[in-house]
């Protein structure tokens, strides 16, 4: 062999023993990782319930799970945010959607637009409808910020605050950024039903509350998930002092309602020759009235009213047809309405029919209770037309609310203490009294660019994204109707809207971008 062929060779040697050691070293690398993560977690095992070990299993779960969150953090995103999950480890027990939100934004910015679901041009495109929207959710959060700063600031109990608000505060600015987040996806086309289920879906976990509750006291511990408002309600209800009402199953059963509609459409649901869709949307319906809340039904009754008018079957032989079956069903309630449970009672009892006394009783009661708390709002709105109340609240007065039920030492109205902590039960003073008249240009300037938006994509999207853009139009009109006539809470309404129109802009951002270079 020459001397040239022997250094040739030698150095091969080399080059290979190198690529095996990096090789070697490379396999190495996830037991160097894994070991620690492994040893931290059994640590914190040793004693669970304290918060410092709690926060490190939760970090070593995090490290864990970043391979998912980095490929599937779109989708996990879209699917919480109509999930009633909290994140029980963190201080305040913020909802999973808040988290999924930080998530999504970080992994945007480390990702700086190259993942494959996001597109790298986003931020630098707007057309018309999204344009508003930005500006309208910035005025919406410049108000909330300004009305803030000068009420006290955004005072939170868990991190030993004074004062409190951050509960009703964070949703409101997390709620603006669900749309910043989710309008960036890029949903391909053969994953836009997934989008639709996982979006929608959310709800049903709604029943999660009701179900443990039922279960018994072996799954209590799923509370720690879960919130445990509707059980605390059906439980209270189950001792004697009430009707007992499913509210979790009630509302749970609207992500059916809405999966349904985006899917057949009402004239798919009407359709005969697959008449077990109108089968399942009446027993779903029907379910949803549980809870015994006449304002779930106003909801359910407003959407299929704004969807029967744009998918334009007011003109046709479905409108008589539904008009009959809807007297069907009025009719065979009515004849058997005093057989049904007290919580159904209670949410037809707006109809001029005889129900049981208690049940009557319950709806009227909370009705003089909503308008006699009204009459002492409306005389406080001039007092916050320029700036609004904002959301703090004194820790004293609740303090004080306790000790008068407690050992009733004083006399204060029943509806008191919803006013004090901000829980108006209506839309329009949810933004008058808490952000005044700028809260309020701000908000109609936000529903009108929404509006006009879901409405481009409905006129000019593409044909088979019709029945879902049908459906997101009709869910935001319908949401605004019943936010102004029924009920609402801009803290927990803003980020429903916005995920309605994010939703929106991911699903046909490829129509939106054709119809932008066209």
């Amino acid at each position: 062999m020459k001397r040239g062929e022997i250094v040739d060779v030698f150095w091969k040697d080399i080059v290979t023993l190198r690529v095996d050691t990096v090789a070697q070293i490379a396999l190495l690398i996830p037991f160097l990782v894994a070991i620690p993560i492994a040893l931290l977690f059994g640590f914190s095992l040793s004693s669970p319930d304290s918060f410092f070990n709690i926060l490190i299993m939760a970090l070593c779960f995090g490290v864990m799970l970043l391979p998912i969150l980095i490929r599937w953090h779109d989708m996990l995103l879209i699917a919480s945010l109509n999930m009633p999950i909290m994140v029980f480890f963190l201080p305040g027990q913020p909802q999973l959607w808040m988290l999924m939100v930080f998530v999504s934004m970080v992994m945007t910015a480390v990702s700086g637009g190259l993942s494959r679901n996001i597109d790298p041009n986003a931020s630098s495109r707007k057309t018309k409808g999204t344009r508003g929207i930005i500006w309208s959710l910035v005025a919406i959060v410049t108000v909330v910020v300004i009305t803030a700063l000068s009420r006290g600031g955004i005072g939170s109990h868990a991190f030993g605050s004074d004062t409190y608000g951050a509960r009703k505060y964070l949703p409101l600015l997390f709620g603006a950024m669900v749309f910043f987040v989710t309008s960036r996806l890029n949903i391909p086309a053969n994953r836009k039903w997934h989008v639709v289920i996982f979006y929608f879906g959310g709800y049903l976990l709604l029943c999660m509350s009701n179900l443990i509750y039922m279960a018994g006291p072996s799954f209590y511990w799923l509370f720690y998930i879960f919130p445990s408002d509707f059980a605390s309600a059906q439980a209270f209800m189950d001792n004697g002092m009430g009707i007992v009402r499913m509210s979790g199953i009630a509302f749970g059963m609207m992500g059916v309602v809405y999966v349904m509609l985006a899917r057949y459409g009402i004239k798919g649901i009407m359709d005969m020759k697959y008449a077990w869709r109108l089968i399942v949307f009446v027993v779903v319906a029907g379910l949803s009235t549980l809870g015994g809340f006449r304002s779930l039904l106003a909801l359910l009754a407003i959407i299929f009213i704004v969807q029967f008018y744009y998918e334009g079957l007011f003109r046709t032989y479905l409108f008589p047809v539904f008009a009959v079956i809807v007297l069907l069903i009025l009719v065979g309630t009515i004849a058997f309405i005093g057989k049904l449970p007290l919580s159904v009672q209670r949410t037809l009892s707006f109809l001029p029919v005889p129900i049981n006394a208690a049940a009557r009783e319950s709806a009227d009661s909370s009705t003089e209770w909503r308008f006699r708390m009204w009459k002492v709002l409306w005389d406080e709105v001039p007092n916050y037309l320029v700036l609004g109340k904002g959301y703090r609240i004194d820790p004293s007065d609740l303090a004080l609310f306790e000790w008068a039920r407690v050992t009733n030492g004083g006399h204060f109205e029943d509806y008191e203490e919803s006013m004090a902590v901000g829980n108006y039960h209506s839309g329009p003073f949810s933004v008058l009294l808490s952000f005044g008249i700028p809260g309020v240009l701000a908000v109609l300037f936000f529903w009108g660019a929404g509006i006009k938006m879901l409405r481009e994509n409905l006129t000019r999207g593409s044909p088979e994204m019709r029945s879902i853009n049908i459906t997101l139009l009709s869910c935001f009109v319908g949401r605004v109707i019943y936010f102004l006539l029924v009920f609402g809470d801009l803290s927990g309404d803003l980020p429903v809207f916005c995920g309605l129109l994010g939703v929106s802009v991911a699903l046909n951002k490829s129509e939106m971008l054709r119809l932008e270079t066209a």
